[in-house]
This record gives C-alpha cells, sequence and structure tokens, in this order.
C-alpha cells in the first residue's frame, strides 16, 4: 500500500475506537470483559488539500516504475556479471542473486531506474562505487558482503552423525495433577528419547493450558518437590538417597529430566547439592571447604548452629548436646577440639 511514513498508526478496540489516552486496566473495568484485544489500527496521513500521501503521483510509495531505457549494460557484481539485455530491459539474471530478487520483476526495474541513463554508454561497466545513494546495487553489496554473517571453512569429521543437524522431534506427554513424578518417570523408563534433537511438551489432564513454557514448569516444579520429598535427605542442601523403593534403572533416568529442565526452560533444582551436581556433571573432586559448607546446608538449623558454634570455639559448647547432634550420624569417634573439624 506504500511506505511505512505514508501512515498513521494507533491502538484501537474492536470498534476501531483509538484507545491511546486509556491504560489496561481502565478498559478492562470499562468493557467489563474477561480477555480484552487490542488491534492495531493504520491510516494514510493526509496533506494539505486532503490528498493522501500514496495518491501522489510524486511520491515514492506509487507502484508505477520509469521505464527504462537502457542498451546493453553490464553490471559487476564483485567479479559476478549482471546483465540487462536491450531486447528486454526487465529481464536480468544475477548468479550470486538471492531468489526472491531475481524473481521481482519489480527489482530488476529498480536496478535499470537507478543507473544513470544518459551517461551510461553501450557495454560500459558499472561498480558499487558508482552507484547512487540507496541504489539496489549497494543492497546486493550488503546482502552479500553482510560483516555479521561469517562462514567458517568446510571440516570433515570422523562421526557424522555427531555433526549433521538432526530433524527436531516434539514428544507431547500427559500428566496427572499430583502424579506429575510417576508419570514423567514412566515416560522416561519406557520412551526412547534423544536429549540432543528432542523436546517435550506437557499437557496436565483435565486442565486446560497450551504449553509455551509455563505448563512445563509448573508440573517440573512438582516433579522436583515429589524427588526432594521421597528420595533424599537435608534440609536447605538435599542429598539423593539410595533406598530400596527405587531401582537403579530409574535412579539414573532422573538425569533425563534435570537436563531437559535446564535445556528448554533454564529450570535447575538448586536445592540439589551443589558438590553432587559438580560430581555427576564436572566429575570434580570438592574440597574439604566446599564439602564442609555443604554439610552445613544439609543440616537442621538447630543443629547447623551447634556445629558452627563448636567450630569457631569448641570449649564453649554443651558437650551433650554436641553428642546429641552427632548420634544421628553413628558417629563412633569421640569429638574433641583437634579432631572435630574432621570428623
Amino acid at each position: 500500500m506504500g511506505q511505512f511514513e505514508d501512515f498513521d498508526f494507533s491502538d484501537a478496540d474492536f470498534s476501531q475506537r483509538d484507545i491511546a489516552d486509556k491504560s489496561i486496566n481502565d478498559l478492562y473495568v470499562e468493557s467489563k470483559m474477561t480477555t480484552f484485544r487490542l488491534y492495531l489500527m493504520t491510516s494514510k496521513k493526509q496533506r494539505d488539500g486532503g490528498e493522501s500521501a500514496i495518491d501522489d503521483p510524486d511520491s515514492s510509495g506509487g507502484e508505477e516504475l520509469p521505464d527504462p531505457q537502457l542498451t546493453n549494460v553490464h553490471v559487476e557484481v564483485a567479479s559476478e556479471i549482471a546483465t540487462v539485455s536491450s531486447e528486454d530491459p526487465l529481464s536480468i539474471s544475477f548468479d550470486c542473486m538471492p531468489d526472491h530478487t531475481t524473481e521481482d520483476n519489480s527489482a530488476a526495474a529498480t536496478l535499470a531506474s537507478t543507473l544513470s541513463l544518459e551517461n551510461v554508454t553501450s557495454e560500459e561497466v558499472v561498480t558499487i562505487s558508482d552507484a547512487p545513494a540507496g541504489s539496489i546495487l549497494l543492497d546486493i553489496q550488503n546482502y552479500m558482503y553482510d560483516p555479521e554473517i561469517e562462514f567458517e571453512p568446510s571440516q570433515v569429521f570422523g562421526n557424522q552423525d555427531e555433526t549433521l543437524p538432526a530433524s527436531v522431534c516434539v514428544k507431547n506427554l500427559v500428566i496427572r495433577r499430583g502424579s506429575v513424578f510417576t508419570d514423567v518417570m514412566k515416560f522416561f523408563l519406557k520412551e526412547e528419547f534423544n536429549l540432543r534433537t528432542d523436546t517435550l511438551e506437557l499437557r496436565i489432564l483435565t486442565e486446560r493450558g497450551e504449553d509455551s513454557g509455563g505448563v512445563f514448569r509448573d508440573a517440573m516444579s512438582e516433579f522436583w518437590e515429589t524427588f526432594y520429598l521421597k528420595h533424599t535427605e537435608g534440609a536447605d542442601v538435599k542429598i539423593p538417597t539410595t533406598v530400596h523403593i527405587m531401582k537403579q534403572e530409574e535412579r539414573e533416568a532422573v538425569a533425563k529430566p534435570l537436563v531437559l529442565c535446564f535445556k528448554q526452560e533454564k529450570y535447575l533444582p538448586v536445592q540439589l547439592s551443589r558438590m553432587f551436581l559438580e560430581k555427576c556433571i564436572f566429575d570434580t573432586a570438592p574440597s574439604n571447604e566446599e564439602l564442609l559448607e555443604s554439610f552445613l546446608g544439609f543440616l537442621p538449623d538447630m543443629d547447623r548452629g551447634l556445629i558452627k558454634d563448636a567450630l569457631d570455639n569448641f570449649d564453649g559448647v554443651d558437650e551433650n548436646e554436641l553428642l546429641d547432634a552427632f548420634s544421628n550420624f553413628n558417629l563412633r569417634v569421640y569429638p574433641s577440639k583437634d579432631n572435630f573439624e574432621s570428623l
């Protein structure tokens, strides 16, 4: 319909009434609707005399283009030649042009019209530097020589399966509120799921909601809360436990939701011990200081305060209280000032 500058834009409601001066809250109160839709309205700018901008024959937004009057012109673009035939001025062939330009005759006419028709002689070569400002030639140059696009040299790898892009597969899973952990675990134990290429979309039974990230995060929050409750121990820091009710393949299957949560939604169960996660992911050995910090987070608040006080001043802590705290860990070595930190 014309150039962007030839139009005015405004927000409107369903009745095409301009609502730019109202807030979202005002609109909801006024309409008394649970869902309120906004629309983008466009109108032609009016010039003096009531004539719209795009009705002006001299406006650049018109569809009429000047008839090119060229004989035979070669346009050189980075060693590639574009030829304008005298028989068909609108027939231009570019070996390195994008598809949408070669198929559009208007682009060819624009190219022809941007050249200096009076000064171009037969068989004359016009380079990029000679093109006028705003010429399609400069657009071609920018298209082919975008500084933000870089191509690395091609390489041949040994395992082609790891380098070739695989097709993305979206798998759907219907889960039940209150049984998310069970449903997700059954899915990963039975279904083939490629963590590199596959994505998972969740739908909660009896609840309407399109999974654009929110449903997935909500469901996985319940998944990890159940995992914390049933299969970990600890206060602020959770340590996974190997209990008889969870088989080895089930414990290993928990790794897939862990990776998938972070891959899709950058969701990480932060209550799991950092030492545990680093060991699983990077196979690193924590230092004694890191282990002590993680252990203190594992303890209940009362025992944590007692242990911290004993580390700072062992003689100032009640011995019986200290023994009670350590009895939960089946400690068989009597604590003293010298061995307390290592214990």
